[in-house]
């Protein structure tokens, strides 16, 4: 009890705390054990709810395992504990309240919380973006795309494309060319912007792509492999070429003119 880092309690049938580690003043903000003694369970409980269902289970299979809780410190922040509880009792088998161990869990929950947060952010602009979106490996081959790059394909889910590469699926022109693109910036760190891309797909189709490609980094900070978003410009490349043809012709005429 002295040496543990968890929290040991003990609390009577009356709820009174009886007995504690000196971690559990640290934990919760107080001088010593001394002064938590005699305070009242529901003086660490801010949802009474949470103490309900840690007696039910404690009733129906006498011993709680990692039961999530939230907690008060004496300045009234709060604690997210994981509780082990069981009964105990006197020396005549008789009980006598419960006891346990408190692990405070909050960093944990907070970095739970933030990457929950950022893959609802994620998958928010994943579903939502009208570009295409893909991550590739070392290797070029994808290992996740939204939505908008299986329409493109013609398939009905992103997870068909993984592990596939453009070869799969545009002409060995465009592939060749994409694959060394994501290659160099592989090996130099160097991200494309806005390049113009002129796709070639098997059927003999032509469409056109401003794209942006980027290194993409693990926690280590080595590149594990490219990510990029894409924008279908092929109507705009068309009007563009529209427009020059027109210029060129008007060109032609005035110099033809000898008005």
């Amino acid at each position: 009890i002295e040496n543990i880092e968890d929290v040991y309690y003990r609390f009577d049938l009356n709820e009174k705390l009886v007995l504690g580690s000196p971690s559990g003043s640290k934990m919760f903000g107080y001088e010593s054990v001394e002064e938590m003694l005699g305070m009242s369970l529901d003086d660490f409980w801010v949802f009474p709810r949470q103490k309900e269902e840690l007696y039910n289970v404690i009733k129906e299979k006498r011993r709680v395992k990692n039961f999530e809780a939230t907690l008060k410190r004496k300045d009234g922040t709060f604690i997210h504990g994981a509780l082990s509880a069981s009964y105990y009792k006197n020396e005549q088998g008789k009980i006598n309240g419960i006891e346990g161990i408190i692990r405070d869990i909050s960093e944990q929950r907070k970095v739970e919380t933030a990457l929950a947060k950022e893959q609802f952010l994620m998958h928010n602009l994943m579903e939502n973006v009208p570009d295409q979106i893909y991550f590739k490996d070392l290797k070029s081959k994808f290992i996740r795309v939204n939505k908008v790059v299986a329409n493109r394909f013609g398939l009905s889910s992103p997870d068909e494309i993984v592990g596939k590469t453009d070869h799969d699926f545009f002409t060995k022109e465009h592939a060749d060319e994409a694959f060394a693109i994501e290659q160099n910036i592989i090996k130099t760190g160097v991200a494309i912007i806005g390049l113009e891309e002129k796709e070639t797909w098997p059927d003999g189709k032509v469409t056109w792509a401003s794209t942006t490609k980027l290194p993409l980094y693990d926690s280590r900070g080595r590149i594990i492999g490219t990510f990029g978003i894409s924008r279908d410009i092929t109507q705009q490349k068309k009007w563009e070429m529209a427009l020059k043809g027109s210029e060129e012709r008007l060109r032609l005429v005035i110099e033809a003119t000898n008005d």
